[in-house]
């Protein structure tokens, strides 16, 4: 099966075109084998020489001529149509098998295709068909189809129709299965979806390039029914919203974990419309990611393949099924064909691009351009050498050919002798050779030596099309005066003419036509063929030879000269994929040194404290990553308006922790402070964009990439490298630096964060311990003056309570009560200042014991109250019990003092959670407005007057220090007038009775 370059079509076994692109099946050609291709040759000749003798016989038996009727629904040269044609003649073989076929086109698509135009279709066939009957009636696709089922009976009555090319899924049932059969037309999409996620195992993303117009509609809609099947992969659709241009753009930032299905794309956003292929083909170029599609007439034009549809293979099947019928088949034994019609065909020169193996292919599956081995490209004529040869052994002995026939045959092998060897000696060396210069001089010399040409020059072309590269073979010293012609990008006209139009362009009398081109007067009696050499897009230069007069310039010797061209150029192709895949291959080694190097200096960083040491792997790390001989950390100091070399390597003795440079903005350090992005300077002594320090001249630097080390507020300072010998800097290159600078930077930060840190964890570690001992000193020694204090005012009070006049008496209660309060209020503080200083060891601590030393020293108050105090069942945890007992007590006697109207009901309980326990307290008391959640757990804070409610302020900052020494956390859940719940953590390290606590709460 074989890509014909000449048109939009590709066509199955195509063998005029085989030697160019051979189309081959993953399974083993039988024809492979050259015995058994022998044997099968003398066996042919044998039956022809028997068939000889009974060609009489066989026309005297002549079977009566079959009439075919083959009617499409568009016009001839659609590429789709003409496929189904060349298929169903591919079979039926009308000139071999006696067969009539007619073929007539209803020009549906062109024309406006409504019911007038049907009728006249109608009439139209009526008068040309009338008296005329057929065998069968093959129809392709939709419009031919349902004028069929409209007018069969009256234009063709009885005759049997195969139709092919129809997208109607409900077809079976419209049709008489006595008269009916054939093929719907259905894609494979969902298999070359499955063949792209088994080739590409990373995919995540199918993107879909699918127009607005009716096929596009039709076709996104059979794949939107896919979406079921690929959950984990994000589908995406390009359609005609975009122009072309746009589309090229979009897929050529495709990520690696992408794959493109080309579906059809006639027309953009602009209305623009595009001969098949063009829009497959600048798609295709542009992709970052290899392209799928679901179409044979794609194939040629850059996608990698698929199980792919094409109107020649439907063609064929339709033509096999008439077949079958005119054979004497009932229609009705055929049922109609409702699977994919579809083959796995490939594109090598895309399988190669996206590093895809033809092992890894579904088995059958054909690939196009596959290069093969000299005999592979040529056997077919080789073979044919031999059979020839043979046959005409046979026929010198059966037929007695006479002298001047043979004579005749034998100069004809020789001259073919001469055109395999020139081309074997061709192919050998493009299989061998890899060098450009000696694969250009091996061809030369091969062409003059073996196929007997006078001369050959051929010239290689650069971007601008001026000559690079030249070989000769034949000239010798005249060919001097060509290449100074050449040079300097003057072209003879002859090369002129080549390089502007396709073909071989042939010179029958240089000398007299070729007055400019200095070869032609060494030409004379000679005439001279020039092509250019051209793969693909790609025009790469010029061949051009001298043929002597005894072999003349027949088509057979231009087939020869371009078939070498085209061998020379894809092994130019080939040679300049190699060295693009070298390239590839070097750039990616270096991409993953840098990046495994980048990897190792951030563990580095993260484990390293101090920055100068960190600094010196850094600049030591960017030498040997560049293989330059300096690499540099300047910091940027701002108030000083330098930037200091706070580490290097390479640079004079001494420099390193003592020079700097200026930070000017003319400065290279200042140039590169306020850019975003890496800086690479290819020759620094004629820089036109900073002037380069002294630090750079003195060191003879000639080129550097530096780069911003970022900060905070500003930039850290530079990191950079340099080498006193042209080198040249990478993207690649320039992204590990700033990499590297964003490590850097992050290890910079991190210090910086750590020595705050630590500095304020040594403040606030000193500043309460200072405060805690304030607090103990100062509530103890208040302790004596106020004792005495109090003391004598209640002996005052005793002695002379109502002898005085009853302001006196109501200043010593004032005074009283006050001493009574502040008294209290230390031994509150006193409390307070204890939790961290006077606590005991955790230890297991029974929280139901806990409770109940709580319910006893309140037993008091509750009784008073007449509350009701209810609880879970509590756990063993590890805590100091009294300042648990503390911590109980004053959030039972909080809810008791804050009690409302109603009968006073407290509930303790408690859950684990995420390996901490979580009590709670909760009553039906006053409540607490949700602003002051946070203020209650501050020293000192009160929401009530003295006059209100009794204490201190300090009792609930108490439970909170507490709460936090044991490592937990203390909030409250409240609604003004609803009740209060105090939740508390206590962390469930070496917890025990969990066990039991979950047992008793079921």
């Amino acid at each position: 099966m074989t890509p014909n370059k000449n048109k939009d079509t590709l066509y199955l076994w195509h063998e005029s075109e085989a030697r160019k692109t051979d189309m081959v099946s993953t399974r083993e050609n039988t024809h492979s084998h050259p015995v058994r291709f022998f044997v099968t040759v003398i066996s042919i000749a044998l039956i022809i020489i028997s068939l000889s003798f009974v060609i009489p016989l066989a026309n005297a038996q002549e079977e009566q001529t079959k009439r075919v009727l083959v009617l499409n629904s568009y016009h001839k040269g659609f590429a789709q149509t003409d496929d189904i044609v060349k298929g169903i003649e591919s079979v039926l073989k009308p000139e071999e098998n006696d067969i009539e076929l007619r073929i007539e086109y209803m020009d549906s698509k062109a024309t406006k295709y409504d019911s007038r135009y049907k009728e006249k279709l109608y009439e139209l066939y009526k008068y040309k068909y009338g008296n005329q009957t057929f065998d069968l009636i093959i129809s392709s696709d939709d419009n031919a189809f349902n004028f069929l089922r409209e007018y069969h009976e009256d234009l063709f009555p009885d005759t049997p129709i195969v139709f092919c090319g129809v997208n109607n899924l409900e077809a079976p049932a419209l049709i008489d299965p006595d008269e009916f059969t054939g093929i719907i037309e259905l894609q494979s999409t969902k298999e070359t979806i499955d063949l792209g996620l088994k080739l590409h195992p990373g995919t995540k993303q199918i993107v879909f390039v699918v127009d607005n117009t009716p096929t596009g509609e039709y076709l996104w809609g059979q794949i939107q029914e896919l979406f079921i099947y690929y959950e984990d992969v994000k589908m995406t659709r390009i359609d005609e919203c975009l122009s072309l241009e746009q589309v090229e753009d979009e897929v050529s930032k495709l990520s690696d974990d992408t794959i493109v299905l080309f579906g059809t794309y006639n027309r953009d956003k602009s209305g623009s419309y595009y001969a098949f292929g063009e829009a497959a083909a600048r798609v295709s170029k542009a992709s970052a990611r290899p392209m799928y599609g679901y179409s044979v007439q794609v194939l040629p034009y850059g996608i990698v393949g698929g199980k792919l549809f094409g109107g020649f293979y439907h063609g064929q099947v339709a033509a096999e099924m008439a077949q079958r019928i005119v054979m004497g088949e009932k229609v009705q034994n055929i049922p109609v064909l409702t699977k994919p019609q579809t083959q796995y065909m490939f594109d090598y020169e895309q399988m190669q691009r996206w590093g895809i193996a033809v092992s890894d292919l579904p088995e059958d599956s054909i690939v196009i351009n596959k290069p093969h081995s000299f005999y592979e490209e040529n056997k077919v004529l080789i073979w044919a050498i031999i059979a020839f040869i043979i046959l005409q052994t046979l026929i010198i002995f059966g037929l007695l050919v006479n002298r001047s026939r043979r004579k005749r045959a034998e100069e004809r092998i020789e001259y073919l002798n001469t055109v395999l060897r020139a081309i074997r000696n061709v192919n050998q060396l493009i299989t061998k050779e890899k060098d450009r210069g000696r694969l250009l001089q091996g061809a030369c010399d091969s062409l003059v030596e073996t196929r007997g040409y006078h001369g050959a020059w051929v010239g290689l072309i650069d971007n601008a099309r001026e000559i690079v590269t030249t070989a000769e073979a034949g000239w010798g010293k005249d060919f001097s005066h060509m290449f100074a012609r050449l040079k300097p990008g003057e072209l003879p006209r002859c090369g002129r003419k080549a390089l502007a139009q396709p073909g071989v362009v042939t010179i029958e009398d240089p000398r007299s036509t070729c007055t400019d081109c200095p070869l032609a007067e060494t030409c004379a009696g000679k005439a001279a063929m020039t092509l250019r050499l051209e793969h693909g897009e790609t025009v790469y230069g010029l061949l051009s030879v001298s043929v002597p007069a005894g072999l003349g310039m027949g088509n057979e010797e231009v087939s020869l000269f371009e078939e070498v061209t085209s061998d020379i150029a894809f092994a130019l192709y080939s040679i300049e994929l190699d060295e693009q895949r070298k390239q590839a291959v070097e750039a990616l080694v270096i991409l993953v040194r840098q990046q495994a190097e980048l990897v190792k200096f951030g563990l580095v960083a993260l484990s390293e404290h101090s920055l100068d040491a960190l600094f010196g792997e850094a600049v030591a790390l960017v030498s040997r990553t560049f293989g330059t001989r300096y690499a540099k950390i300047l910091e940027h100091r701002i108030e000083e308006g330098i930037l200091f070399l706070r580490a290097g390597v390479g640079w004079k003795e001494g420099w390193v922790g003592h020079k700097s440079v200026p930070d000017g903005a003319d400065s290279q350090g200042g140039y590169t402070l306020v850019r975003t992005k890496p800086v690479i300077s290819e020759d620094i002594q004629h820089e036109k964009r900073f002037s380069p320090p002294a630090l750079l001249i003195e060191h003879n630097v000639v080129c550097g990439l530096t780069v911003a080390i970022p900060g905070e507020n500003r930039p850290f300072g530079i990191l950079g490298t340099h080498h006193d010998q042209p080198h040249p800097f990478s993207e690649d290159d320039a992204h590990f630096m700033e990499a590297l600078a964003n490590v850097l930077a992050a290890a910079i930060q991190r210090k910086r964060a750590e020595d705050d840190l630590k500095r304020t964890v040594t403040d606030l570690e000193r500043s309460n311990a200072e405060l805690e001992q304030f607090a103990y000193v100062a509530s103890h020694d208040l302790q004596e003056p106020l004792r005495m204090v109090s003391s004598y005012m209640q002996l005052l009070k005793q002695r002379y309570g109502g002898k005085l006049d009853s302001d006196a008496d109501e200043f010593i209660g004032f005074a009283v009560d006050g001493a009574n309060r502040m008294q209290t209020l230390i031994q509150d503080l006193l409390a307070f200042s204890r939790v961290g200083t006077r606590g005991k060891p955790f230890e297991p601590t029974d929280c139901e014991a806990v409770l109940e030393q709580v319910l006893t020293n309140l037993k008091v108050t509750i009784e008073e109250r007449g509350a009701v105090v209810t609880h879970d069942a509590l756990p063993t945890v590890i805590a100091d019990a009294s300042q648990l007992v503390q911590l109980l007590q004053n959030l039972v006697g909080n809810a008791i003092k804050f009690h409302s109207e109603e009968p006073l009901h407290i509930h303790i309980s408690v859950e684990q959670k995420a390996g901490e326990w979580e009590f709670s307290v909760a009553d039906n008391g006053i409540g607490i407005k949700p602003e002051f959640f946070d203020r209650i757990f501050v020293i000192f804070q009160r929401l009530h007057g003295r006059g209100e409610y009794s204490g201190t302020g300090i009792g609930l900052a108490v439970c909170k220090k507490i709460v936090e020494r044991h490592g937990g956390r203390i909030w409250v859940e409240s609604e003004l007038g609803k009740g209060t719940t105090f939740f508390f953590t206590i962390p469930g390290r070496g917890s025990k009775g969990t066990a039991q606590h979950e047992h008793q709460k079921r």
